[in-house]
């Protein structure tokens, strides 16, 4: 049976309650659909077989530190903690740097405007060199090459006499973020139980946006020291080398492992990654009877063209970039490398610039705290759907600021505005998603989806990196700002609140199925779970007030 009979038996012999949100009724995914000759499959491994001699560890790795597997996800939180602050440095480090590398290397506005967005261009090719390097290489060797990469394009920058050295460090830099953005979420999305995959994710934004105040801090560190933008590119050095050491001594993920053929190897991690506990158990019998089958129809055709010719694939591919537009093009990139430059065109110094791009820093770190704690409780639906709207809101202040005259004004006026846009878009546009991504793709394509998903993300953030400077000059910063990124971020709410999937609790394995009901199936089924939420909030506004239905 194919994996496509397979899922369409599953979800032809399912019902559930139609009063019951579809979303959260994970019971509709048991294995138990599978047919009477997989059953002994099912079972997995038995306790006298985890004991053999080539299922033990093979010297020391980071699972030693823990007798329980299921803290390791707790490791896997670290993990993706220190690589996310590795972006993050350089999305605020450059905020500062443009204030004092302009003058120092006699850049133009177009060589400005390179150096910001080179290191976005860098990462583009960083995707698709992804393509071939996580699938070939695994998730771990990648992400090791990653980080050396980094590690020389932060080099180059620090050191750079000219704008040739230094653009070309920025795109190698770029080259070592687009690999990492694609292999950190793609392990932890791997390695992570279902009900902790979604918040892991979330860390890993998290901790992006530590590593963008983070980046603040380092520029007001070093606003005030001779080549102070030397400092600022070279402080990223001492990340890139923790993290680097930092992941020798973790394994690689089971699923990869298992689609390569390493069976055996794979048995072993799961062993001392995730543990063989009933609810683990059976998502590991899941995850190989749907890799082995998932290979097996692969072998025969080229898995790229299932992004096109299969329904439930060609939706969820178009569903996942379209969260990737939404975020990009809500202008978070644009607003954050050059906040500097917009205090300084307000008026204030270069030092009090970055001072003040402290406070935004330290709002987006705040705001992706509730995603952590709430994305798989609450979902990744609720989260985009309540919070959005507010980004718009501080997008207009912000841009309205331009028309108060007063200096004091002007600055408090757009302050506000960022200040509301930061704190109300981490969770919504920042975490969410990048979690999306990395879980709406069967085992085979994986690999493949997360590098189109980190391709359109850097196109995206060269685009509007690149461009902005001139949007503001020819749509003023209203227009920029409300018109074109408000604009873009109510459009794609909007279409969230119909075409919106929820993938919250369910396995990587059985997140497929859920696309099987195409855009219009899940467009359906969210309009009447609206519908029976708008009856019972009314209900309760009626019996607070003391009113019958």
């Amino acid at each position: 049976m194919s994996e496509s009979q397979l899922v369409r038996s599953q979800v032809a012999n399912q019902s559930r309650d139609k009063d019951e949100d579809y979303f959260s009724n994970t019971a509709m995914y048991s294995s138990e659909t599978l047919e009477d000759g997989e059953k002994e499959t099912q079972q997995g491994p038995t306790e006298e077989e985890l004991q053999a001699p080539d299922l033990q560890r093979k010297g020391w790795d980071v699972t030693c530190l823990t007798k329980n597997p299921k803290n390791f996800a707790i490791m896997v939180g670290v993990l993706s903690s220190v690589g996310a602050v590795l972006y993050g440095l350089d999305v605020s480090l450059i905020s500062g740097v443009l204030l004092f590398v302009v003058s120092d290397l006699s850049l133009t506005s177009h060589q400005s405007s390179l150096v910001s967005s080179g290191m976005a261009l860098g990462a583009i090719g960083g995707g698709f060199l992804g393509i071939v390097l996580v699938e070939y290489a695994g998730r771990k060797r990648s992400i090791l090459i990653a980080c050396v990469l980094y590690t020389v394009g932060a080099l180059m920058e620090a050191l750079a006499p000219s704008f040739g050295v230094l653009i070309s460090g920025r795109l190698v830099l770029g080259l070592g973020v687009g690999i990492e953005y694609d292999a950190i979420p793609l392990y932890i999305s791997e390695s992570s139980p279902k009900n902790r995959r979604g918040d892991l994710v979330a860390l890993f934004q998290l901790m992006a946006f530590f590593g963008v105040m983070l980046g603040y801090v380092v520029d007001a560190i070093f606003a005030n020291v001779s080549g102070s933008w030397r400092f600022m590119f070279g402080s990223s050095i001492v990340f890139s080398v923790a993290y680097f050491l930092l992941m020798l001594v973790f394994p690689e993920s089971p699923r990869w492992l298992m689609k390569r053929g390493r069976e055996r190897d794979a048995l072993r991690n799961w062993k001392y990654m995730r543990g063989f506990a009933p609810e683990e158990r059976l998502e590991y019998v899941n995850m190989v009877e749907v890799v082995r089958t998932e290979l097996e129809a692969s072998r025969q055709r080229i898995i790229w063209l299932d992004f096109i010719r299969v329904p439930e694939l060609r939706y969820a591919v178009i569903y996942a970039i379209s969260m990737i537009f939404l975020q990009q093009f809500s202008g978070v990139n644009s607003i954050e490398y050059y906040l500097g430059t917009l205090y300084e065109a307000i008026g204030m110094s270069k030092l009090d610039s970055v001072y003040m791009s402290l406070i935004n820093g330290g709002c987006l770190f705040i705001s992706t705290l509730p995603a952590v704690f709430l994305m798989d409780k609450v979902g990744r639906r609720p989260l985009v759907l309540l919070l959005a709207p507010f980004t718009v809101i501080g997008l207009a202040i912000a841009g309205a600021s331009t028309y108060i005259k007063h200096k004091n004004g002007h600055v408090a006026a757009y302050t506000l505005g960022m200040v509301i846009y930061d704190l109300f878009w981490g969770s919504a546009l920042g975490a969410v998603p990048i979690a999306v991504n990395s879980e709406v793709y069967p085992q085979y394509l994986r690999t493949n989806g997360m590098s189109i998903a980190v391709i359109a993300t850097f196109i995206g953030t060269f685009t509007t990196t690149y461009t902005f400077s001139r949007m503001v000059k020819s749509m003023t910063q209203l227009g920029t700002l409300l018109g074109f990124y408000g604009g873009v971020t109510f459009v794609g709410w909007a279409i969230c609140i119909l075409f919106m999937p929820e993938t919250k609790d369910l396995t990587l394995e059985q997140i497929r199925q859920v696309f099987l009901k195409g855009p219009l199936g899940i467009a359906k089924e969210n309009k009447r779970i609206l519908s029976i939420q708008f009856g019972n909030a009314v209900n309760k506004v009626k019996s607070l007030f003391g009113t019958s239905s």
